[in-house]
């Protein structure tokens, strides 16, 4: 008795998915505060987010994490967000840049939300005492909020 076997390829949308992420291969997204981020006063808001970001125990200043502990704490809503958008890509609805672009607006956003939240510990009083935007923290002009921004790179070039 001699057996044979056929097999039937079927692609149920596989190659079209593949096709729309090479158009994210070698993009990026990168959200958080740039380099290029001025205050009111000239002052470039990236060295403040970090210190506030990790810490600096020579000058007093706890750690307050609002962009690593935002991304732990929605990190699997973040993975819902790309497994969604990767299945609409496969029936043609949506382009891999969008894609970026709904993950870069959800994940600034939160991270703006976290800002506002009033990460402990409390401000020193002599943190309070010299802010001008009330008593919350992380929040003084606003400005480092208002600089949480993101950009869509392709091929290290920036196209958002």
């Amino acid at each position: 008795m001699k057996v044979t076997a056929s097999v039937i390829e079927r692609d149920l949308g596989l190659s079209k998915i593949e096709k729309k992420l090479n158009l994210v291969d070698g993009s990026g997204l990168a959200v958080g505060v740039f380099h290029d981020a001025k205050d009111e006063e000239g002052t470039q808001v990236a060295e403040y987010a970090a210190a506030n970001e990790f810490g600096v125990q020579s000058k007093n200043i706890p750690e307050r994490s609002f962009m690593r502990s935002t991304f732990d704490e929605n990190f699997q809503k973040y993975v819902d967000i790309t497994g969604g958008d990767v299945e609409a890509m496969a029936e043609n609805s949506i382009e891999a840049v969008r894609m970026l672009f709904d993950l870069g607006a959800e994940m600034t956003n939160d991270i703006k939300r976290k800002i506002k939240s009033n990460i402990p510990p409390a401000n020193t009083p002599e943190t309070k005492a010299a802010k001008r935007g009330g008593n919350k923290t992380l929040i003084d002009t606003g400005a480092m909020r208002n600089s949480i921004k993101f950009r869509i790179f392709k091929d290290k070039e920036q196209i958002k």
